[in-house]
């Protein structure tokens, strides 16, 4: 299913649209994707929103929302 309406509308606020639809066509067509942010609120939301927004598919690789800055 989908993520929140509300969670989806802070990601967009986030990131501009068409980052955001940039980030949306490399999941679908299952290229490499770094995101990096200095706030981690928005990293999380940004990675989780992109990854339902896949709906009915699934990411199938590698998938670690947030690392230590370590």
């Amino acid at each position: 299913g989908l993520v929140f309406p509300g969670m989806c509308r802070h990601a967009f606020e986030w990131f501009p649209l068409d980052a955001m639809i940039d980030l949306w066509v490399a999941a679908l067509t299952e290229r490499k994707i770094l995101v990096h942010s200095h706030n981690r609120e928005a990293l999380a939301m940004v990675t989780e929103t992109i990854v339902e927004l896949l709906y009915p598919f699934t990411w199938e690789h590698t998938y670690i929302p947030v690392l230590p800055i370590n």
